[in-house]
Order: C-alpha cells, then structure tokens, then sequence
C-alpha cells in the first residue's frame, strides 16, 4: 500500500511539473498539433517515470543488526528473538486501497456504459458508409457528434448549405485526426489515477484543443462570422431564428 502511495504521489508531482510548463509557456498559443503531442506524452510520462528506480543517494550500513530490523518491519522477515505478525488486520491502508479500487471500478463501468450507449444509437438509426466514416441520421438533439470513425448526425441540419458542411468537415476532422482514441486512453488512465487532480486539468486543456483543431479545419479563412452561425445552427438547428422566444434560449454562444 506504501508503495502505491508513494507512486501516486510521485505521478501527482511529475503531472504537477508538465501541467505548469504548459500553462505558462503553450496554452493559449497558436500550435495547437505540438500541444496535443505534449499533453499526451506527459500523460505517459507522469505514468512512466514514476516506475524508474533512479538512485541519486544510497546509504550504507554495516550494522546487521539494523538491517536485519528494517527487513523485519518493511519485508516482514523473521528475526531470532521478534516475532512479526504475519496476520491479516484490517487498518486505515487497507480502508484507503479499497477506496481507490472501488471508485476506478465505478469509473471504469461509467466509460464502458457510454460506450455501451453510443453502440446502442448506433444500431437503432440508418447508417450509411461513406469513403473514411459512418454516417448515421438521428433525432438526437446531441447530436452532431463523433465517436471512432463513425459521424452521428442531426436530421434537422441540412448538410448541404455551406454551414452544414462545416459542421461536417468539423466532425470529420475529429475522426481523421482520431480523437477519439486520446479520449479513450485519457479515460482510462483518469479511471485509475482519478485522484490526481493535474490529469483532470491536462484533460481538460486536451478536449479543447481537439476543438480547436476541428474548428481550424471547419472555418477557412478565419470567418468570425462562418464561425458564430455554425455554433448557432450546430446549438439550435435550422429553428433558432424561429418567431417564437424559448424561454431556454442561451445567448452565451
């Protein structure tokens, strides 16, 4: 338990340390495919090298005696003379590792119901291949989305006008670009290190600048305007310029 401890400590730290470089010198910066790249390795890397066994101090002792008492409490070795209980005692260590089991046990069942559901939508709307991804025309007012290679659409956007096809291109970028696999691989490793609260923000910055890449690909030229109507339409579909005021209707977009 000690030894687990130790490591999430040491991948807080290290996640700590890539976390605040980019803060400081990457985030909100323009080369958004170098901090996709960057966060992904230092995801890897607050989980690898932790593992390292990298001894820039070692101790010598020529006293048995201390020795032989260290590996009696920390390797519950017998000594002549001390008996060490061997037994199993249920204790704040022990009450802490099933904590942490249960809770990426739960979070582990939350991503594979998700996708359970997502594979569910999938087999209840027509699907139809295209040349790199599956379109699929739903109701959903989710919808857009992406998941894989398959591209979940709105039947009330039509995607032949010019801000249906970049809402499409925007959709097609994530699949191409395969952002989903970095969802999934984030996810995972958050079912198991959820306590480490700098992954939460590294996956945080990762899903916007997914956005980012898509929204880059979907708008040429730098629209502003191009932009705000695809938020609008991909929000509230071909209705929102409607008669009627919802009373629901954000204007944050």
């Amino acid at each position: 338990m000690q030894a687990i401890l130790l490591y999430l400590l040491k991948s807080a730290i290290c996640a700590g340390i890539f976390t605040s470089y980019y803060w400081i010198a990457l985030r909100n910066r323009q080369f958004h495919y170098y901090n996709r790249f960057y966060l992904l390795c230092s995801i890897c890397f607050s989980l690898v090298v932790p593992l390292l066994n990298i001894e820039w101090i070692s101790f010598e002792s020529n006293s048995e005696k201390a020795v032989d008492l260290f590996n009696a409490l920390y390797l519950q070795q017998s000594l002549p003379g001390i008996t060490v209980n061997a037994g199993y005692s249920f204790n704040w260590q022990n009450a802490a590792m099933i904590t942490l089991l249960a809770i990426s046990f739960v979070l582990m069942l939350l991503l594979a119901y998700r996708i359970y559901r997502i594979y569910l939508i999938r087999r209840r709307y027509p699907a139809t291949p295209m040349s790199d991804f599956t379109f699929i025309n739903t109701d959903l007012q989710q919808a857009p989305f992406s998941f894989l290679n398959n591209l979940f659409w709105r039947n009330d956007l039509a995607a032949d006008d010019s801000t249906g096809r970049q809402i499409m291109q925007h959709e097609i970028t994530h699949i191409r670009q395969k952002h989903t696999w970095d969802k999934l691989f984030v996810e995972v490793v958050l079912a198991v290190c959820w306590m480490n609260p700098f992954l939460w923000l590294m996956r945080r910055e990762l899903w916007l600048i997914h956005e980012f890449i898509a929204d880059e690909q979907s708008v040429k030229d730098k629209d502003a305007a191009a932009f705000a109507t695809m938020l609008l339409t991909q929000q509230y579909g071909n209705k929102i310029f409607s008669p009627a005021q919802p009373f629901n209707y954000s204007p944050v977009k």
